[in-house]
């Protein structure tokens, strides 16, 4: 199953759960199609050590990228 479709179930489930995609290389999704779907963050890797607060951030004040 891919990070697509379980996020998909699971905002099925529960709407306001909050999800952080992180992917190196896709097809599949991107930073856009991420925001359609209600993922909270949309993280490419590699990933800063400085930036990896920022998704975790969003997830708790509750708010998607953009």
């Amino acid at each position: 199953m891919t990070g697509v479709k379980l996020s998909e179930q699971l905002k099925a489930v529960r709407p306001d759960i909050p999800i952080i995609i992180c992917t190196g290389h896709s097809s599949l999704i991107d930073e856009e199609k991420a925001k359609k779907l209600g993922i909270t963050a949309y993280v490419m890797k590699p990933i800063v050590r400085r930036d990896l607060p920022k998704p975790f951030e969003r997830c708790w004040m509750g708010t998607t990228q953009g």
